[in-house]
């Protein structure tokens, strides 16, 4: 007959707290377990779940859950197994007595019964008249309790007036003998108590002579009161994110949608709040880390479905996947073009002099654009084809200019 008068409500090993947090309670798993440990054989347990921050609680039919998505606070009612005689938490070893006089107690029945035995001193008590010998017996217990049980009086007195016995709630005195010439009294009786209450039994003597009383108490039971344990909260999401978009950040050069750029930043969007995110450019293969909203490719070709973003939120959930549908290159660095004029005529081929202004382009890649210019760059001329003619004139180093894009 002993309890936890603080049952512990936790979460048994099927709870996987999933996620980037192992101690978050955030989790994804919908199907688990919850417990109240060391509890006895005849003890009950009613498990409630709330979804509003405990305003109101509903029965679960088991201690197994398997949840909606949502927040949700648990706890348990603890219902304990009546406890019969004086044994367990309620042993007389666990009793305080205050014996006045000559009095006595008589644990040798227990745990079926106790003998509580008034004094009879033949002197007067220094107690006040009210309370005169005591024989008191106490115990105090921290939850709520009801206490039933029987009692067998008998008095060698004249009057059981001079001999009462009752009850202590802390301190005070309820007395159950009937205050009459009757010598033999008994009784069932059943008190409520809570927790912390100090309660007991006395047999009192208020005049010390002319003869002893006495009383067994038996058929005690303890009823405790349900007890609630601890509350845990967690927080249940089995719902993935959406797949996150990718788009390059800029497709720059002579279209805006072939995928040919040399900017190899390509923009995430769609990333939930607190998400991680990776991405991965062999098609799954591997994948790495993202931070921020974007990431960075290296120069080269991609096909379609090679780069690839997925999501996982703080439950740990997995989003579907996105991906680039385009091919897409990734040129960041133009090869420079050469120059040379088409026919240095004259009597020298390598002096420069020539009647001639056609200038030869090479090197020139495919679907470029090229300018060219014949003033340091101040400014500049579209091209076509692979060559260009200058107007006769003089043009000094570096004058003349040509760039693709």
């Amino acid at each position: 007959m002993s309890i936890n008068a603080s049952p512990v409500l936790a979460f048994n090993s099927d709870f996987n707290d999933s996620g980037s947090s192992a101690v978050d309670r955030i989790t994804n798993d919908v199907n688990f377990s919850l417990a109240v440990a060391d509890l006895g054989t005849g003890d009950s347990v009613a498990y409630q779940y709330s979804t509003d921050s405990g305003n109101s609680w509903i029965t679960a039919t088991t201690s197994q859950f398997n949840l909606a998505d949502g927040e949700y606070q648990v706890r348990a009612l603890v219902t304990y197994e009546s406890g019969y005689g004086f044994e367990g938490d309620f042993s007389p070893v666990n009793w305080i007595s205050t014996i006045d006089g000559n009095g006595s107690i008589n644990i040798s029945q227990s745990p079926s019964s106790i003998t509580l035995l008034g004094s009879d001193g033949l002197s007067e008590s220094t107690n006040p008249p009210e309370t005169g010998y005591r024989t008191d017996i106490v115990v105090s217990y921290p939850v709520a309790w009801t206490a039933t049980f029987n009692w067998d009086y008998a008095t060698d007195d004249g009057m059981s007036s001079w001999d009462p016995f009752g009850y202590l709630i802390n301190g005070n005195f309820y007395r159950l003998t009937a205050a009459s010439s009757d010598l033999l009294q008994s009784g069932s009786v059943t008190i409520s108590l809570d927790a912390g209450d100090v309660f007991g039994f006395r047999q009192g003597s208020v005049d010390a002579i002319g003869g002893m009383a006495f009383v067994k108490i038996s058929g005690f039971v303890v009823d405790y009161s349900s007890v609630y344990t601890n509350v845990q909260s967690f927080t249940v999401d089995s719902t993935a994110a959406a797949a996150p978009s990718l788009a390059l950040a800029n497709d720059t050069g002579v279209s805006s949608i072939d995928g040919i750029t040399n900017d190899g930043t390509v923009n995430v969007t769609g990333l939930e709040a607190g998400v991680s995110w990776q991405y991965s450019t062999n098609s799954g293969s591997n994948w790495i880390n993202g931070a921020g909203s974007s990431f960075v490719l290296a120069s080269g070709s991609y096909g379609a479905g090679s780069i690839l973003v997925r999501q996982s939120d703080i439950a740990g959930n997995t989003s579907a996947i996105g991906q680039l549908g385009a091919i897409t290159i990734i040129d960041s660095t133009a090869a420079t073009p050469s120059l040379a004029l088409a026919n240095d005529t004259g009597v020298s081929a390598t002096d420069g002099i020539t009647n001639d202004g056609t200038i030869n382009v090479t090197d020139l890649e495919a679907g470029a654009s090229w300018q060219y210019s014949i003033n340091s760059g101040s400014n500049w001329i579209g091209g076509t084809g692979s060559s260009f003619a200058l107007a006769v004139g003089s043009y000094a180093a570096c004058t003349i200019l040509v760039r693709q894009s």
